[in-house]
């Protein structure tokens, strides 16, 4: 029985389709206990659940497909240099968007700003009034004294 298990495993292809097959298991199993994990958190009627859903759908999905690439791409090394090359090309483009959302993330989770702050900006002063970000992901800001 060994012998035939080594003998299978030493086909080539056979031995990726198995791979394959226990990344898109591992897939289904890594997506479940996250969202098992992450939903057991979150009240059953909050407006949270479905964007939850989706961001770990997209995050597990998005592992396995680098790791079937891994799996089926023999050259890693030559590709990998492409990729780099093309990341850093994409950041150079894209770095007053990057340093945007950097900057956006920083007030919203780290919230450096209290009601009543004085806050200037280009030359124009104003009270911060109130901020709340609800769950449909938009910003509603309320500055004073423009």
């Amino acid at each position: 029985m060994i012998d035939v298990l080594n003998s299978l495993w030493a086909n080539y292809l056979v031995r990726k389709l198995v791979l394959s097959v226990l990344v898109l298991l591992g897939q289904a199993a890594l997506r479940q206990l996250l969202l098992w994990m992450l939903l057991r958190r979150v009240a059953d009627d909050s407006t949270f659940i479905y964007p939850l859903r989706k961001a770990t759908g997209y995050a597990v999905n998005a592992l396995a497909a680098f790791l079937l690439f891994g799996v089926w791409v023999e050259r890693l090394g030559d590709l990998s240099v492409a990729m780099g090359i093309l990341a850093a090309g994409l950041a150079f483009a894209l770095q007053e968007i990057i340093a945007s959302f950097a900057g956006w993330l920083t007030i919203v989770s780290g919230r450096p700003f209290a009601v009543r702050d004085r806050i200037e900006t280009g030359g124009i002063e104003s009270d911060y009034s109130f901020c709340r970000q609800p769950l449909t992901g938009t910003n509603i800001c309320s500055i004073i004294g423009l």
